[in-house]
């Protein structure tokens, strides 16, 4: 079963619980970012909200 990840459907958690989603990380807000993570793949520059770039049809 394949789980369809699109832009509108993250809208709601965007800025809000969590972010990265579609790199399968989540960083608790609200922190500023840049935020030192502790997680092993940083990412390689700030989120905006909403993210600009589409998003894969699968994960």
């Amino acid at each position: 079963m394949n789980i369809y990840f699109k832009p509108e459907m993250l809208t709601e958690l965007s800025g809000n619980e969590m972010s990265g989603i579609e790199g399968g990380l989540a960083l608790p807000r609200p922190f500023p970012l840049p935020y030192p993570t502790p997680f092993p793949f940083p990412k390689p520059f700030p989120l905006p909200d909403p993210m600009p770039w589409p998003l894969p049809d699968t994960i």
